[in-house]
């Protein structure tokens, strides 16, 4: 072997090993960035009661704050993928996570300093939800990006997380 073979090779080497942890690193990003998506969004369930008693408020109307999120997800969910496609995944994990972050906090400072109504709190949670699906379109377009060959097994094992997210918040929740 000549010399300059062996330096391709190593320089191959090299670079797949290289694009082997950007991969790595990349779907970790997405997945906790997914996971604490999955936190906000099967936290809804264990907090209504709790909002119920602290706005004086029935059951099913503290449940519209769910579906207030559900509804804003939608529209977040339409142009996730999109978004990827045409700003990558730092800026508009980015959004997302702003979006969501800052929908909650103003929910649970709303509802801690007592200056939000529930016509306002709904607001805030449908503009919350559309951040939740930002981040779940954007990072299911990421790993299907990433795993091209193996798309569906990868979809798979990612989108495994939800569920078992939900069940880390219901044992929480009962205090497990």
């Amino acid at each position: 072997m000549l010399p300059s073979d062996i330096d391709t090779q190593i320089q191959q080497r090299t670079q797949a090993e290289s694009d082997r942890r950007r991969v790595a690193y990349i779907t970790f990003v997405a997945c906790l960035i997914f996971w604490v998506f999955v936190f906000a969004d099967s936290g809804w369930g264990p907090i209504i009661t709790p909002l119920s008693t602290r706005l004086h408020i029935s059951l099913a109307a503290a449940g519209l704050l769910y579906v207030a999120w559900s509804t804003g997800y939608l529209p977040g969910a339409l142009i996730g993928g999109a978004m990827l496609d045409r700003y990558g995944p730092r800026l508009v994990f980015f959004i997302a996570a702003l979006i969501v972050f800052s929908g909650l906090t103003t929910i649970y400072l709303g509802l801690l300093l007592h200056f939000v109504l529930l016509p306002g709190l709904l607001m805030i949670a449908g503009f919350a939800g559309i951040g939740g699906g930002i981040v779940d379109a954007s990072t299911n377009g990421l790993i299907s990006g990433l795993f091209v060959s193996r798309r569906g097994t990868a979809l798979n094992l990612f989108n495994l997380l939800y569920p078992l997210g939900g069940v880390v918040v219901a044992l929480v929740d009962a205090g497990l």
